[in-house]
Parts: structure tokens; C-alpha cells; sequence
């Protein structure tokens, strides 16, 4: 199976709005999200590595033309298009 590459561009807490103390080393990092549905947790797994984790349960999914907002019951996370971030970077 062929998933697309993310780049983690934020790790909200939902209760602040703020970058997660806990999860923020996250952004930054290039991954593949290998399971993604409402009312499952998601499933993230990192490129050029073995280690992957997983959310809370998924409570919505907005995607547009840049990459996706994922809000878990606890969590905000922006994923960027690798392939548009190399297409913008490249010009």
C-alpha cells in the first residue's frame, strides 16, 4: 500500500491551544499516517524509522489542497503535504 508523506507542522492541546508540552517534539518530523478514521485512533508511523505511534480516538478530519487538521479527543495535529512543501521550496 502507497500512503502519502506528511510533515507534522503542529501538535495543539486541546484544552489550552496551545503546542503540546508533551507531544511538540513530534513537529518537524516526516511520517505516513497509516490509519486514519473517525472514531479509531490514528495510526502514525515515522520515515526512515521503525517507531510509530498511535492517538486517541480520531473526532474529525478536515483536509484541504495543503495537508490535514486531525482533532483527537485530545489533541490538534497539522499534517503538511511533503509533496507540496517540496513544490513550494523548489520554486
Amino acid at each position: 500500500m502507497v500512503w502519502n508523506k506528511y510533515l507534522i507542522g503542529e501538535v495543539l492541546d486541546r484544552e489550552t491551544g496551545n503546542r503540546s508540552e508533551k507531544f511538540g517534539y513530534r513537529v518537524g518530523r516526516e511520517c505516513y499516517i497509516t490509519v486514519l478514521e473517525i472514531g479509531l485512533p490514528m495510526f502514525v508511523e515515522y520515515v526512515n524509522n521503525d517507531k510509530m505511534f498511535y492517538t486517541s480516538v480520531v473526532e474529525q478530519i478536515d483536509e484541504n489542497e495543503y495537508g490535514i487538521w486531525v482533532t483527537t479527543k485530545n489533541r490538534d495535529y497539522r499534517f503538511d503535504d511533503v509533496q507540496l512543501l517540496n513544490g513550494l521550496t523548489n520554486e
